[in-house]
């Protein structure tokens, strides 16, 4: 099991079936099917969703077995009896082959993973939903607003903090669409010199939090909107552009 903070987690089927589950961490998914831990990076991973499949195993099985124990009836070369019985086991088999089954599919850079469920569940579709929604977010860079000096101080420290991580423990983000609104709220004083961090979240190697943020002066967030904290210094190479910011004045 991998050593890492659980964001989420959800049963595959039954509630404290241990055997069974997803665990969703900064870092990774983890699916854990019948004691098997399969750990995915949320760097790769390209989606999670739900899908019906049908098991070519009985499907070709109860065809071929089918098909020979009618033709061994036909041609009366055995006991017709035992030969109905394995017709329509075979039968049996082929349609419960041919019938879709629910399965949770993870895509990776690679293939789909298939882990196949007996049902899905309400609980374990929200948490599907929040994988994804969470993923779109790590996807996007993270944006920094930071004073030029303050900027300037953390080349020579080779790390990047800000008083807010001493006071709030963590230091506040943004998404682009949320900058451009904190921007023409003038969130910024222009008669300060500003500089934009540009952060790539997989790179941070603190805690990374998606949570409710605090509204400056003059800006209102949505009731269900989240901004990234960071819960630690950023180090540098996390940082794929620093470029000068300029706020409208007021």
């Amino acid at each position: 099991m991998l050593r890492e903070e659980i964001l989420a987690f959800c049963y595959l089927q039954q509630v404290k079936d241990e055997k069974n589950k997803c665990l969703l961490t900064p870092k990774h998914l983890v699916v854990i099917y019948r004691k098997k831990t399969t750990p995915f990076e949320l760097e790769h991973l390209q989606g999670v969703s739900f899908n019906n499949r049908r098991w070519l195993l009985p499907l070709i099985a109860g065809g071929i077995v089918g098909s020979f124990s009618l033709l061994a009836i036909f041609l009366n070369l055995y006991n017709p009896w035992p030969l109905f019985l394995l017709f329509v086991l075979a039968a049996l088999g082929f349609y419960w082959g041919w019938m879709p089954h629910p399965v949770l599919t993870i895509r990776d850079q690679v293939k789909e993973h298939d882990f196949p469920l007996r049902y899905i569940s309400a609980n374990l579709r929200a948490f599907v939903s929040f994988v994804n929604q969470y993923k779109k977010q790590r996807n996007e860079m993270i944006y920094h607003v930071a004073r030029t000096e303050e900027w300037e101080m953390a080349q020579q420290q080779n790390r990047y903090q800000t008083d807010s991580l001493q006071k709030a423990g963590f230091i506040h983000g943004a998404s682009q669409h949320q900058l451009t609104r904190l921007k023409q709220h003038g969130v910024f004083p222009p008669h300060q010199a500003w500089t934009l961090l540009v952060i790539d979240p997989f790179k941070v190697k603190a805690e990374i939090r998606y949570e409710p943020g605090d509204d400056p002066p003059g800006f209102t967030s949505q009731a269900d909107e989240l901004f990234p904290h960071i819960y630690g210094p950023i180090n540098l190479d996390a940082v794929v552009r620093a470029e000068p910011f300029f706020s409208p004045a007021p």
